[in-house]
């Protein structure tokens, strides 16, 4: 762990421990601004005091804002909803006022219907969803000061990360359709007028010409960013793989809740090394069949009749669909909950017609988000100890074992793992998963 990494851990902790963090907050750096550092960080007085000057903390939380900039997007619009990490409206900084824009993200799904929609090749499947775009559309329009629109960050990385790549040309194709489309096009397009009608005017032509340039090039900044990071989203999404498929095998495999719990837990630490809150979180649910049922429903639908290979391999599809959505959630925090160049925040507002996701974006919203420079810490409204322990579903109740693990799992010393999981390469992360997928067909054939 770097040590810039380690002083923002340690601040937050402080800082989030606390009964009041905002106060809490302020006091610290006050007393770090001062020259009043703890013993075992006193040689650190420096990096601290960099740290605290750029470190922020947003909290989501009891704070009602009176701004024109508030966000007033319908929350759904038929089968498309829009969705929202937090409650971006009760906002607070802790360390200094800042600007916001509201970024309109699209998932993959959505990105392909506008492609087709502006390109006039819209399938019968298609004209479900065509009221519901034109409405958001129009609804965008009205607000168009308050949002960066026509962004696809998520169609973009899907389309680069995958086991095949998406030619370059047929990404930027789809983007620029969608972009411009969003962003100045879409009111011919809604009154059904031709592209060559729309630039037929001198002005529409030296504007459209111009700004598909400028997007062009912006668009390609992102795909030759996305490139450059790439390794970081793929590992990490192996970590998530392996976090679902385990669970999926320990469902099948043990009917006693607290033994699966238990056995999620020492997964965790013994082999995955990693810890991932909110996506733990999530695996509990479906461990203990409580909530998050859309999200997990096609592997549940597919739990009866698998002694065939094909069903197995579909299961396995359906898991890393679901790996994606949650990268999804954790990318879009990393893109944009950050300070930008012009200084400003970017709060993403999510456009899915997919159920399951828009249900794991719903369930756990950040009620805190503390970031420096690359570091980001999201908190969420629920935690694993204290879901785990107020648990109570059909009569099943949590033995009081299960909080006492998972505040070890928590307070586990991060180093140690951290260091394990470094000395672990991907080729591991890739046999741990084929060796639990070998034990789920096993199990399943065995049956």
């Amino acid at each position: 762990m770097e040590k810039e990494e380690y002083l923002f851990r340690i601040l937050i902790s402080q800082v989030l421990d606390s009964l009041n963090p905002e106060l809490k907050f302020k006091n610290l750096k006050k007393d770090i601004n001062n020259g009043f550092i703890p013993f075992e960080l006193e040689d650190l007085e420096k990096d601290l005091q960099l740290i605290m000057k750029d470190l922020e903390i947003i909290s989501f939380e009891d704070n009602q804002i009176e701004d024109s900039k508030i966000f007033k997007l319908p929350n759904n619009q038929g089968k498309i909803l829009v969705s929202k990490l937090a409650d971006y409206e009760k906002r607070k900084f802790f360390n200094k006022l800042r600007d916001i824009d509201y970024v309109v993200e699209m998932d993959t799904n959505i990105v392909s219907y506008l492609d087709r929609f502006y390109k006039n090749q819209l399938t019968k499947e298609d004209e479900k969803l065509k009221l519901d775009i034109v409405r958001i559309i129009e609804d965008l329009d009205k607000k168009r000061e308050n949002f960066l629109l026509g962004s696809c960050n998520l169609y973009i990385i899907e389309s680069i990360m995958r086991d095949k790549e998406i030619d370059e040309e047929i990404i930027l194709d789809s983007v620029n359709s969608v972009e411009y489309l969003i962003n100045f096009g879409y009111k011919k397009k809604l009154k059904d007028i031709t592209l060559k009608q729309v630039v037929n005017n001198i002005k529409n032509r030296i504007i459209y010409i111009i700004k598909r340039k400028q997007r062009v090039k912006n668009i390609k900044n992102r795909i030759s960013h996305i490139r450059e990071i790439k390794n970081q989203y793929v590992d990490r999404n192996l970590l998530i793989y392996c976090l679902i498929l385990k669970s999926f095998y320990i469902k099948i495999t043990i009917p006693n809740i607290n033994k699966r719990i238990e056995e999620l837990i020492n997964f965790i630490n013994n082999e995955l090394y990693y810890y991932m809150e909110n996506e733990t979180l999530l695996c509990i649910t479906y461990l203990l069949d409580a909530e998050n049922q859309k999200f997990f429903g096609k592997i549940n639908k597919n739990l009866r009749n698998t002694k065939e290979k094909i069903e197995i391999e579909k299961i396995k599809g359906y898991i890393k669909g679901m790996v994606w959505d949650l990268s999804h959630l954790r990318i879009l925090q990393e893109i944009n909950i950050k300070e930008h160049k012009n200084g400003k925040i970017q709060l993403p507002v999510i456009l899915s017609a997919d159920e399951g996701l828009n249900e794991i974006i719903n369930f756990n919203k950040i009620k805190k988000f503390c970031f420096f420079e690359k570091y980001r810490i999201p908190v969420y409204e629920k935690n694993i100890k204290t879901y785990t322990k107020n648990y109570k579903h059909k009569n099943k109740k949590i033995s009081k074992n299960i909080p006492l693990m998972i505040e070890k799992l928590e307070s586990e010393e991060m180093l140690t793992r951290e260091r394990k999981r470094t000395r672990n390469s991907k080729f591991y992360y890739n046999k741990l998963a084929d060796k639990i997928y070998t034990e789920i067909v096993n199990f399943i054939s065995n049956k």
